[in-house]
């Protein structure tokens, strides 16, 4: 167990045990239900993070690798509830998502924070999310599962190129630590290479443009919160969002969400991501995070307050009130992601020029580490999980410009 600050007049009720160690989603929901007087405890692999400096989070508790049929790890968690008397149990991952899923009877009387067996079915395999939508009328990008027989060539014919190939889950039972990839398609030999793993794999067509998320809170079937973000900036081409802003709430994309949410019949919280198609208002469903998502903290910082709510829903049995409106403009970014952005972009830049305008972002980037205030992990009353993921940033920076100029450094220390 890893020791951390006691967060500030507790209220005496039961504490909330959060699953994860990030300074996105798991920062996130320590924040919010920390925030709301709750003791929050964390569960991680046991390697401290920059998430460990909040403020709001009181201990930090080692659990083992989900390993087989997750036997240790159960027994860990179970141990856990029984010491502490956790109200909630909170994934901010896809792996603990499946794992909270897979145990939520032995883990009583603790509540997990996840939807239905019913919903997680739906929205957790990325082929019958797109059948789903399709039969409520929700546009999809043109798509395939592809058979055994199937050759690259039928592939390539059917969806053109480039195209998206992923797996149906990012994670199934029995192998919960790596996440499946998601890969762009630009040409007939990158399939090829691939052909003894393509049967069962979800390909689609690529739609060129740009994302939007669409973040609720549902109850029974029905929407009570809606939250809209644009992507500014991502990571790499099929990577995660590295830079966010809030948005007034396109109807219809509520709409399609609030069909979806009614045919699961859905309680908890989601992100719904969209991708519109370039020069156009037309608009596909690319997938479902049925789970505390990784741009969290941007709906926070934008009034949208769904962790606390879920907790007030789950626990307090307090149904939040309707809105549909939050302020727009509003941005957040990944420290991490941005970092990695830029390590992206400068090893694809082809010529002076292009490395030179790399430099410039990378400056800015730089910049913006002085007060942190755009970034996930900061926010004013708890500042410490951004400055130590700083100096995480700070300590890469320092290894390249070392591996690039090991003359000046060991110069220095003469």
């Amino acid at each position: 167990m890893i020791p951390v600050r006691a967060a500030s007049d507790h209220q005496a009720a039961a504490p909330v045990l959060v699953f994860g160690d990030d300074t996105s989603a798991f920062l996130g929901a320590v924040r919010s239900l920390g925030r709301k007087g709750l003791a929050v405890h964390g569960a991680g692999s046991g390697f401290e993070t920059p998430a460990h400096a909040s403020r709001y989070l009181t201990t930090q508790h080692t659990v083992p690798v989900y390993r087989g049929d997750g036997a240790e790890w159960l027994a860990r968690v179970q141990s856990l509830i029984r010491e502490h008397g956790f109200a909630l149990l909170v994934p901010t991952s896809d792996a603990s998502l499946l794992q909270l899923a897979a145990h939520r009877q032995a883990l009583l009387p603790a509540r997990c924070a996840i939807p239905s067996d019913e919903a997680l079915a739906l929205f957790t395999d990325k082929w019958a999310t797109r059948e789903a939508a399709s039969s409520l009328g929700v546009p999809v990008a043109e798509g395939m599962l592809i058979p055994a027989d199937c050759s690259a060539d039928e592939i390539i014919d059917r969806l053109g190129l480039p195209l998206i190939l992923k797996s149906r889950q990012s994670y199934s039972r029995g192998s919960m630590v790596q996440k499946s990839a998601v890969a762009r398609i630009e040409h007939a030999q990158e399939l090829e290479v691939r052909s003894a793993s393509l049967p069962g794999m979800l390909a689609e067509g690529f739609v060129p443009g740009f994302c939007r998320g669409v973040s609720v809170l549902a109850h029974e079937g029905q929407v009570l919160q809606a939250f809209q973000h644009r992507r500014l900036q991502q990571e790499h081409a099929t990577g995660p969002s590295s830079s966010r802003v809030s948005e007034p709430l396109d109807t219809r994309l509520l709409d399609a969400v609030q069909k979806l949410i009614a045919h699961a019949g859905y309680t908890g919280i989601a992100m719904f991501e969209f991708r519109y198609q370039e020069g156009s208002d037309a608009f596909v469903l690319l997938e479902v995070n049925p789970r505390i998502w990784g741009s969290i903290q941007l709906a926070m910082h934008a009034e949208a307050d769904f962790v606390a709510a879920l907790h007030g829903l789950l626990v307090e049995d307090r149904l939040p009130p309707r809105r549909m409106a939050f302020p727009a403009g509003r941005q957040k970014m990944s420290m991490e992601g941005e970092w990695d952005r830029h390590v992206f972009e400068w090893q694809a830049a082809a010529g002076i020029t292009a490395q030179f305008v790399c430099l410039l972002r990378f400056a800015t980037y730089c910049g913006s580490l002085v007060n942190g205030a755009g970034f996930d992990s900061f926010t004013s009353d708890d500042p410490e999980p951004f400055r130590r993921e700083r100096a995480v940033i700070l300590s890469r920076l320092r290894d390249k410009f070392r591996k690039r100029h090991p003359q000046v450094l060991s110069g220095a220390h003469v």
